[in-house]
């Protein structure tokens, strides 16, 4: 064999090992809670809990996510609870996990839940607003929760 075609040859046949050597996270395993996209209708049986999975801020935010005020007996919050962090071993300086907002599906019937990013300073404005239509039904079994990732629609 000619010498450029053995490099080539050993180069491609090193190369999964190298890229094995490398510290690399695997996208198959998923660390932290995923984010509830902005506008996903979110479904819950009648006495289940269910969580909105919103982005950090950042470490030093300049806004805050504020859960507007809920008239309605339909769902009740429940708490606001840091999600896992993304780096469990060695998280960087200031890291800033996202935000699980909890609520409880209370009685059959529909609302929407509104998040702001309100100001921080009394002359800033609110950035960003995120909408989940909610659709509670029935009742659940006493030991049931819901995930933070929104069921597909049905017939999928």
């Amino acid at each position: 064999m000619r010498p450029l075609p053995c490099i080539l040859l050993l180069a491609l046949l090193g190369s999964p090992l190298l890229l094995q050597a490398c510290n690399q996270p695997n996208p198959l395993i998923l660390v932290t809670e995923p984010l509830t996209p902005d506008g996903t209708t979110l479904r819950a049986l009648a006495g289940q809990r269910f969580e909105v999975v919103l982005p950090a801020l950042g470490a030093r935010p300049s806004h805050e996510w504020v859960l507007q005020p809920l008239q309605t007996e339909t769902v009740a919050f429940v708490e606001t609870r840091a999600a896992r962090s993304e780096h469990p071993r060695q998280p960087p300086p200031d890291y800033v996990p996202n935000m699980i907002f909890v609520f409880e599906a209370l009685a059959r019937g529909e609302i929407e839940l509104v998040f702001v990013q309100e100001p921080l300073a009394e002359d800033g404005q609110t950035a960003f607003t995120f909408r989940y239509p909610v659709e509670v039904q029935g009742t659940a079994p006493a030991d049931a929760v819901a995930s933070a990732t929104p069921s597909p629609p049905e017939g999928e």
